[in-house]
């Protein structure tokens, strides 16, 4: 009998938990819809589009480090707030002129005569009006004076021009001051002609200087560079530093002859990132300068195309292509993107698609019979674990019943013992006959409470783990089994039982555990007694070879062929409630046989009812064979 039924919620609760991660996973697995080519697919236009954004920021790297890619050192054009301006090309000299200074700065120009050409020179700039008029004679004067080798009339035209002519006038482009100066500075003082050309080459570097400025596409006008060169020269000693002073306002030059040819530059510039933008047929690299506007180059589409796939290489998986241009080979995974619009950009290609699909449906459908798979593994260790849970949980309810099945089967010949011993000790029973029987009687109680003893210890042994320990020894077979069928005998009467004893030709010796196998048979006997239902036993015994096997047979509701190997778990009953025993009977019988090397079983009975445990063991340890 059971003890108290505990509950179930434990396992029931894993094996639900078990199945619904099983039904989860199954439906991911197989849910309609997911065909593996459209899965596929989708991850390559994942992929793609995780790989254009890394190519994407991969290139604002290189543009945080564009002139060290390209190996420039500094940029080419500078332009923008706080940078010095540009005076734009000067246009024609409309400023009207007197009737006299234009015959007298004509006959002048014309004149033949150094000399003569001088008067009218000097007449002509007596008669001119206006800056624009007073600037032209002063050059034309100091002109004409250098041709002369006149030299004070050379250094009075630059020092009257000198502080009085703006630099925004200009003759042919030129700033007329910086040309009256070129056209003197043979004659000056190398100390006031140094002193004046670092004064001029500070006008030219804050844009106060007229300057001849021809488009971006024809560079810069020639005589920029020669006049540069002149008035470097003119520095004397300070060469050096005014030939530096003009060689940084070339950027804002070169920047001013862009905005001719390609139209207005960026208003102003944010950031210390380069940042690209369409000039025609290049690229406008620009970023904020340091002081303040703008600073640039100009950058040819190609270069810019090539260190955008070098950039690429190290992110393309494999079989991947950036196509900057367009017109690449393999097929296109998304839209093209612009990096500048309409001159720079990639396509992300990829040169074999289908392959690439087949290869990821594959994978997809091992991925859904994993998941299948493992949905299964899911479901069954939870109905394992669930199984295990409700087998520790029988096991905890049978410890419970034998601790009171052990108790009640020790109280029963205890209490036995004391009452006979009672009798004798206060002289109730008379006679020695009487007294015999009382002595038989507790030595029968007394070997009946062994047994229970030795079963509980087999169990103990058992529960470590250890098995059951046998003790070997020569056993006179034939005798050893009459011994046990008179104990039998007397058994059964008392159980009101009726108890056939076959023993066949069992003689010559053995060698086993006498006590160990008597005990074995006393648990098989008793469990035919309680459980079978029968008044019917049978004790049988015979040699078959080198065995030795006893039978203990009923004639009683036998056991279910699904229940035979269960029998021997202990614990493990299928008794009647209320029927005595401990539940380990048939398993310490199980362990008696397999530590002889022998075993048992059950069948049904030879007249087809009942159950016969039939126990095999060797009648000789192998070894002694």
């Amino acid at each position: 009998m059971l003890g108290p039924t505990r509950s179930r919620a434990p396992e029931r609760l894993v094996l639900a938990l078990a199945l619904v991660a099983a039904a989860a996973l199954g439906a991911a697995a197989l849910v309609p819809g997911q065909d593996p080519a459209v899965t596929a697919r989708a991850n390559l236009a994942q992929l793609a589009g995780e790989v254009e954004d890394a190519v994407s920021a991969e290139w604002l790297r290189v543009l945080r480090e564009l002139p060290a890619r390209l190996g420039a050192r500094a940029p080419d054009l500078l332009w923008g707030d706080g940078v010095p301006p540009v005076p734009p090309s000067p246009a024609a000299d409309t400023e009207p002129e007197a009737l006299a200074y234009a015959a007298l700065a004509a006959d002048a120009q014309s004149e033949r005569d150094p000399a003569r050409a001088l008067e009218l020179a000097r007449a002509a700039l007596e008669q001119a009006r206006g800056d624009r008029a007073r600037a032209a004679s002063l050059l034309r004067l100091a002109q004409l004076a250098s041709r002369a080798h006149d030299g004070p009339a050379a250094i009075e035209a630059w020092r009257s021009a000198r502080g009085t002519v703006p630099g925004s006038i200009a003759s042919s482009g030129v700033a007329t001051q910086l040309a009256i100066f070129l056209a003197a500075a043979e004659s000056l003082d190398p100390l006031e002609r140094a002193r004046d050309a670092g004064d001029l080459a500070v006008a030219w570097s804050r844009g106060e200087l007229a300057l001849p400025i021809a488009s971006e596409s024809a560079g810069i006008d020639p005589r920029v560079g020669a006049l540069a060169e002149r008035l470097a020269e003119a520095a004397g000693p300070g060469a050096d530093s005014v030939a530096g002073l003009l060689a940084r306002s070339e950027p804002r030059l070169r920047a001013a002859a862009l905005e001719l040819a390609a139209g207005p530059l960026p208003a102003s510039c944010q950031g210390t990132a380069w940042s690209l933008t369409s000039r025609g047929d290049a690229l406008l690299a620009s970023r904020a300068a340091a002081a303040g506007g703008c600073e640039g180059f100009l950058l040819d589409p190609g270069v810019a195309r090539r260190l955008l796939t070098d950039s690429a290489v190290p992110i393309l998986p494999e079989d991947f292509a950036l196509d900057p241009v367009g017109n690449g080979a393999g097929e296109a995974l998304r839209p093209r993107v612009e990096l500048v619009p309409g001159v720079l950009g990639f396509t992300l290609r990829h040169a074999d698609v289908d392959g690439w699909i087949a290869r990821g449906s594959s994978r997809a459908r091992w991925m859904r019979g994993g998941l299948v798979a493992l949905a299964g593994l899911c479901a069954i260790a939870g109905l394992v674990a669930a199984r295990a849970l409700a087998r520790e949980r029988h096991l905890a309810e049978l410890r419970t019943a034998f601790v009171a099945g052990v108790s009640h089967e020790l109280r029963t010949p205890v209490a036995s013992i004391l009452l006979l011993a009672e009798n004798l000790q206060s002289g109730r029973v008379e006679g020695e006959a009487g007294r015999a029987r009382y002595h038989e009687l507790i030595r029968r109680e007394a070997l009946r409470l062994r047994r229970l003893v030795d079963g509980v210890l087999d169990f103990s042994r058992l529960e470590r783990g250890r098995g059951v320990e046998i003790a070997r020894e020569d056993v006179d077979v034939a005798a050893w089994l009459a011994s046990i069928a008179d104990e039998a005998r007397e058994w059964a009467r008392q159980h009101d039982l009726e108890l056939d004893v076959a023993i066949g030709d069992v003689s010559g010796g053995a060698r086993l555990d006498r006590e160990a196998l008597r005990r074995a048979l006393w648990n098989l006997l008793e469990n035919a007694q309680r459980h079978s239902g029968s008044r019917h036993v049978a004790l049988r015994a015979r040699r078959d070879g080198a065995d030795l096997v006893l039978e203990v047979e009923d004639r009683g509701r036998g056991v279910p062929p699904a229940r035979r190997a269960a029998i021997f778990e202990p614990f493990t009953r299928f008794a009647e409630p209320g029927t005595p025993g401990t539940g380990l009977g048939l398993a310490l019988v199980r362990e008696i046989a397999r530590a002889h090397a022998g075993s048992i079983d059950v069948v049904t009975g030879q007249d087809g009812t009942g159950a016969c445990f039939r126990l095999r063991v060797p009648a000789e340890p192998e070894e002694e064979r």
